[in-house]
C-alpha cells in the first residue's frame, strides 16, 4: 500500500478478499528496499537501470526518471522476497501507479497468485488485465467495463454497493467542496470558486495526497477565506461529513461520494478523451458541466431544487 486511501481500503477489505497482512510502504522512505537488496545492491540496480533507460531513452528522460526508478527497485525487491517468503496471493490496490504494478509483476514471476482490489474506482483508460486471479471491485459499472474489456466475468466481483445512486441536494445547499487533484489547473478552480462566491455559497478545498501543489493551494485557500483539507492529514469520509455537495472532475472522490450517500457534481472543462473518465456520469446519470458556463446553469438547477425542498 503506498496512499493512505489504499491503506484504508486495504485495512476495512471483506474476508472474501483474503487480506491477512498489509505491507504499507511509503514511497518517500523505503527501508524495505534497502533491507531486502542491501544498499550495494540497491545502488548497482539503480544504476544498471539509469544505464539502461538512457541508452534507450536519451538523457533529457533522467528528469523523469525517480518514480519508473522506484516501481523497479520495487519489482527486484519484491521478487527477492516472494522466493523467501510463501504465501497464498499477492494483493494490490492500485492499477494505474508504476509502483503496484511492479509489485503485481513480482508476484507473477515468482508463480504467486495476484489479486486486484480497488481502492476507490478503476477508469477504463488505464484497465488491463494483467493476469490477476481475482479482480474485487466496488461498483457494478466498473465490473461491466473490465468484462468488455477482456475480464472473465467469474473473475470479476463486486463488493457490495450494487445499491449505490446519485443523491439529490440537501434542503440546505450551504457549503460546496471542491476536491482537487493534479488533473486540475489552477486557473479552473479559481473560476469554479468565483461562480460559488457569486452565489453566496461556502467554499472548501480538498486536495489530493499526491498533488504536490500543497502549499499553493492551502495558500490560495487562506487568502480568499475559504475551508482546506488535505487528504495526507484528514480522512474523506470526516472532510464529506463538513459540505453540502461535491465539485470534482476526474477523481475518485466522486467515488467515495457516491459510497457517502453525498450528492456531487462532476465538472470536467478539459480534454473531450477524459470525459467522464471514471464512468459515473454515464452510468449514475450524474449533473455534470463541461464549461463555466454549464456549471453555472447545473448549479443554479440544484440551488433551485434545494430552496424548493425547504
Amino acid at each position: 500500500m503506498f496512499f493512505e486511501n489504499e491503506f484504508r481500503a486495504a485495512a476495512a477489505a471483506p474476508a472474501s478478499v483474503g487480506i491477512d497482512e498489509i505491507i504499507r510502504l511509503d514511497l518517500t522512505s523505503l527501508p524495505l528496499i534497502r533491507r531486502q537488496l542491501g544498499i550495494g545492491g540497491t545502488l548497482c540496480d539503480a544504476l544498471r537501470f539509469v544505464v539502461a533507460v538512457v541508452r534507450r531513452k536519451g538523457v533529457r528522460y533522467l528528469s523523469r526518471l525517480s518514480i519508473p526508478l522506484l516501481a523497479w527497485l520495487l519489482y527486484k525487491t519484491f521478487c527477492e522476497l516472494l522466493h523467501e517468503r510463501q504465501l497464498r496471493a499477492i494483493v494490490t490496490t492500485n492499477m494505474q501507479h508504476p509502483a503496484s504494478i511492479a509489485v503485481h509483476r513480482a508476484a507473477r514471476k515468482c508463480g504467486q497468485a495476484a489479486l486486484f482490489h480497488e481502492h476507490a474506482t478503476t477508469p477504463s483508460l488505464v484497465f488491463s488485465d494483467r493476469g490477476y486471479e481475482r479482480l474485487f471491485v466496488n461498483f457494478e459499472h466498473t465490473r461491466r467495463m473490465m468484462i468488455a474489456r477482456g475480464a472473465a466475468p467469474e473473475k470479476v466481483q463486486v463488493l457490495g454497493t450494487l445499491g449505490v445512486r446519485r443523491v439529490e441536494p440537501p434542503s440546505q445547499l450551504r457549503t460546496v467542496g471542491i476536491c482537487i487533484n493534479d488533473l486540475d489547473s489552477p486557473e479552473s478552480v479559481e473560476a469554479v470558486t468565483a461562480e460559488l462566491q457569486r452565489r453566496g455559497l461556502a467554499v472548501s478545498y480538498r486536495l489530493h495526497d499526491a498533488d504536490p501543489r500543497l502549499g499553493y493551494f492551502r495558500e490560495r485557500a487562506g487568502a480568499l477565506g475559504l475551508g482546506f483539507s488535505s487528504a495526507r492529514a484528514s480522512r474523506i469520509g470526516e472532510y464529506l461529513g463538513s459540505v453540502d455537495l461535491v465539485v470534482a472532475g476526474n477523481s475518485n472522490v466522486v467515488a467515495d461520494a457516491l459510497l457517502a450517500g453525498k450528492p456531487v457534481v462532476y465538472y470536467w472543462p478539459g480534454a473531450d478523451e477524459l470525459f467522464d473518465y471514471y464512468g459515473f456520469v454515464g452510468y449514475y446519470e450524474l449533473p455534470h458541466a463541461r464549461n463555466l458556463q454549464a456549471l453555472a446553469a447545473v448549479l443554479g438547477e440544484l440551488q433551485s431544487q434545494s430552496s424548493q425542498a425547504c
